[in-house]
Order: structure tokens, then sequence, then C-alpha cells
């Protein structure tokens, strides 16, 4: 996977999902990750902390505000869409 995916999409969100001060939670390899992404992509005047979360794994991470709880996990996601193909695979048989 790209590296930076995830402090892409956590850029993405914040800026569609939340109006207001977001606390994003995130392995420590994903906060840096993240950090850069948000100084190079203005999150739209939000209030954005970044907070190291050694519970949580690369490639994932939790963003909290008034949008709500958003958990972004790339393995979660690959997960997801495999077992979708396999019963897609399957119900055609």
């Amino acid at each position: 996977l790209d590296p930076d995916l995830v402090a892409r999409r956590t850029a993405d969100a914040i800026r569609r999902r939340f109006l207001g001060p977001v606390v994003v939670r995130a392995s420590p390899a994903e906060a840096a990750r993240i950090r850069r992404e948000l100084e190079r992509d203005d999150p739209g005047g939000r209030s954005v902390s970044v907070r190291e979360d050694a519970e949580l794994r690369d490639g994932a991470c939790v963003l909290e505000g008034d949008g709500g709880e958003v958990r972004l996990d790339d393995e979660e996601m690959l997960e997801r869409l495999g077992r979708a193909m396999g019963a897609g695979g399957e119900a055609d048989r």
C-alpha cells in the first residue's frame, strides 16, 4: 500500500465530514505522516489535533469531532473488499 494513503484519506475525511475541531488518533508512524499531510493540505481552517495512539496499528486512525467518530482502517477495508469479491464470485456460480 501507499504509505501516505491514510494521511491523504484523513485530510479528505476532515474536509468532508467535520465542521469544527477534530482530534485524530493514530499510530506514531501514521501520526507523523498525517501531520505532514495536514501541513501540505489545509484542512479548511479546522483546528486539528493529531495524537499518537500506540494501540492503533499502522494503516489505521480514528477521527473524532462534530461529525462523530470515523475509523479509517486500510487492512479492514481490504478484508471487506476481499469478502465482497468472494461473495460476488460465489453468487455467480
